[in-house]
């Protein structure tokens, strides 16, 4: 099954449409980024701010969708993938921006200056294995909270518990999750290699890296049913 599910982007129809549109998401976003690092402070900077946050939403979006319910992803329709994407990202907002920043925060105080002293050392150890504890944990409860909350078409009811909780304390979430965050992890820096090169190899790493999300996000929304029971091991 896991392996079917890596092959998800390229052999299923709805995952086939799911990539084709994050590749063009994720060019979108590239391209709005560069162009209004260079058009800043022009007013025609507002105009590519516009394409990226839009782009961003529907990459957001489609990925959501891939995660919760590939089925209701329409070829023809990117606003389908809208309004998922403006509720996935106010989650991202409110799950994951928090222990980001707290995370990079700490990674500031730790590459700074040495501790004075062993007492002040053990602190900043201390800190930072919690928060990166922390940090992983709420990567682990928001593609959960993310497909309630797209099934069900409410941030609010994103935080379910008779839904939630089953989920995490779902071995087969847990793996499957697992194997999402290895997919992650590259795809990442296929992102960066997206961003900064406007050539072929930025095209490539854009396809690269929606490959290796849309799989990942597929992964993790098989994990999400079969701990819900609603789709058993293939």
């Amino acid at each position: 099954m896991i392996l079917r599910r890596l092959l998800y982007p390229v052999a299923d129809s709805d995952g086939r449409v799911a990539t084709l549109r994050t590749i063009a998401a994720l060019l979108a976003f590239a391209l709005g980024v560069r162009y209004t690092g260079v058009l800043v402070p022009s007013a025609l900077a507002l105009v590519t701010i516009a394409v990226t946050g839009v782009a961003l939403t529907v990459l957001f979006g489609t990925l959501a969708q891939v995660l919760a319910d590939p089925s209701r992803i329409e070829a023809f329709s990117i606003r389908s993938s809208f309004v998922p994407g403006l509720r996935a990202l106010a989650l991202a907002t409110v799950a994951l921006a928090p222990p980001l920043l707290l995370l990079a925060s700490m990674v500031g105080d730790v590459s700074g200056e040495p501790p004075t002293s062993e007492a002040t050392g053990v602190v900043l150890l201390f800190g930072s294995t919690a928060t990166l504890l922390f940090f992983f944990a709420c990567l682990y409860v928001f593609p959960a909270l993310l497909a309630i909350a797209t099934t069900r078409g409410s941030v609010r009811r994103a935080a379910d518990r008779e839904l939630l909780v089953p989920v995490l304390s779902d071995l087969s979430y847990l793996s499957r999750w697992t194997l999402g965050l290895v997919l992650l992890i590259p795809a990442m820096s296929l992102v960066t290699t997206s961003l900064q090169s406007g050539e072929v190899a930025g095209v490539l790493a854009a396809g690269g890296a929606a490959l290796l999300w849309v799989a990942g996000a597929r992964v993790v929304g098989d994990g999400y049913d079969m701990a819900l029971g609603t789709r058993t091991v293939e």
